[in-house]
């Protein structure tokens, strides 16, 4: 079902911008509300609001309102943190035997690597020293 909501809402710091909403998705918070009279939305997660025709300014009892015709676009393809993070998770397992080969294959060079070039940095050291001592 369609549903036309005023909601109240602070656009570019003005208080007195009014946004309507005209949408197919979102729950009513209105009961919750601590301003009674107004209408509250909440919208889905990952959704944007769309500016859908050109602002309507008019006069009211609270002074001048510019009003936002707008409506709800909801990106249903889009993936939830938990699923995010499920794919993740998914992901890092499958690299895991991958992950473990390449360690196997290089950790010998890259250790003798390491190795060579501590017995070097030896060998400089004591030649500074006995240099240094001379």
């Amino acid at each position: 079902a369609r549903t036309s909501y005023r909601c109240s809402m602070i656009i570019r710091n003005t208080p007195h911008t009014h946004l309507t909403l005209i949408h197919y998705r979102g729950a009513s918070l209105s009961f919750l509300s601590q301003y009674p009279g107004e209408d509250e939305t909440l919208i889905p997660p990952m959704s944007y609001l769309e500016v859908t025709g050109e602002p309507v300014t008019m006069e009211t009892d609270k002074g001048i309102v510019t009003c936002y015709p707008a409506r709800i676009n909801c990106n249903l393809k889009s993936q939830t943190m938990e699923q995010l993070e499920a794919r993740r998770k998914t992901d890092l397992v499958a690299q895991e035997p991958y992950l473990k080969d390449e360690f196997e294959r290089d950790f010998t060079p890259v250790q003798e690597a390491l190795v060579a070039h501590r017995r070097t940095w030896e060998v400089e050291s004591n030649m500074e020293t006995i240099a240094q001592a001379e």
